[in-house]
């Protein structure tokens, strides 16, 4: 079992390093743990939890920040713009599993209905173009997070320790 584990992290490993174009060749339950595994790697986080595969209620991922602000999450490794259907799921997943807001990340764009529904109900919408410009990396380590401000500070951390900055 600790083999398996170990391979489809390194398997995911592989995908985080090599961009989009190995990401759109991902199944489902692997874009989701490789969401997951950014989302934990952002340091923005205290915890990220797959929920079950069955009752999830179109949720796939909830995230907690430091503050306790839970995120219902709806991951979607699609070939086409991901549909309204997504949006009503992960809205009223989100009430369900008692999350503060709700998101859907996808590898491909939305629907003008999706985004119509989203904006109704304050759901993030995270497509292809925002999933590259939000991937951020450390230019000095590697480490990788969702949050700019984040990865400035970490960098700013970085450029202290080598007296670049003061």
């Amino acid at each position: 079992m600790q083999q398996r584990q170990a391979q489809a992290q390194a398997h995911r490993d592989t995908y985080l390093a090599s961009g989009m174009s190995d990401i759109d060749q991902m199944d489902g339950v692997d874009f989701e743990h490789c969401v997951a595994d950014c989302l934990r790697r952002s340091g923005g986080y205290a915890t990220v939890e797959m929920t079950s595969t069955t009752g999830d209620f179109g949720v796939d991922l909830i995230a907690t920040n430091k503050r306790g602000r839970r995120v219902a999450i709806q991951c979607k490794r699609y070939s086409k713009p991901v549909g309204l259907a997504a949006v009503q799921q992960v809205v009223i997943g989100a009430r369900l599993h008692g999350c503060d807001d709700a998101w859907v990340i996808s590898n491909q764009g939305f629907t003008p209905a999706a985004i119509e529904l989203a904006a109704a109900h304050s759901c993030s919408l995270i497509g292809r173009r925002e999933l590259l410009a939000s991937w951020h990396a450390c230019e000095f380590c590697g480490y990788t997070s969702v949050d700019i401000d984040d990865i400035n500070q970490h960098e700013a951390a970085h450029r202290r320790q080598t007296g670049e900055i003061q």
